[in-house]
């Protein structure tokens, strides 16, 4: 993809961004441009770019980015930021952990909790395959934590399986 667009990635720690403006050539008039200072092996460097994509939280703590004459201020993102950890696992569900007494009885494709820090998950859902059809086994089952699972809550959350990714 990037050979196709012809894209260049450079890898690196931006430092700073700084909007500049340049004359558009014989058209005349003025076009933006972004000066961004990064940090890469070979020591500080700086480039001039047309298209800026920055992807990233933008928390001091995260990016220490300086974002320099912007039209509009560039205002650091308030909202605690988590990780999300997605866990895929092949096996059967332990239906006792999510209060059914009877496995048979459990028929539930997804399951989506409220904040709780009890609750070590977020979510669980059953993954569809990608070619249609009848499996036989068991499902494969997406969870999302805030951490990486544990093998005790691995155990809690099934009662057997055979493949964690």
């Amino acid at each position: 993809l990037l050979y196709a667009s012809k894209a260049q990635l450079i890898s690196g720690s931006v430092i700073s961004v700084e909007a500049k403006t340049r004359p558009k050539g014989r058209a005349g008039g003025l076009t933006k441009q972004y000066e961004v200072t990064y940090n890469s092996t070979s020591g500080v460097t700086s480039g001039a770019y047309d298209l800026l994509l920055i992807a990233t939280p933008l928390q001091r703590k995260i990016a220490n980015i300086t974002f320099r004459n912007f039209d509009l201020p560039i205002a650091e993102f308030s909202s605690p930021y988590h990780q999300t950890v997605a866990t895929f696992v092949h096996g059967h569900i332990n239906a006792s952990f999510f209060g059914y007494r009877d496995p048979s009885q459990f028929s539930l494709k997804a399951i989506l909790t409220m904040e709780d820090p009890q609750l070590f998950v977020s979510s669980l859902g059953v993954v569809s395959p990608v070619k249609g059809g009848n499996h036989l086994g068991p499902p494969v089952w997406k969870v999302f934590s805030h951490q990486l699972l544990t093998d005790e809550q691995l155990k809690l959350l099934f009662s057997s399986y055979d493949l964690v990714e």
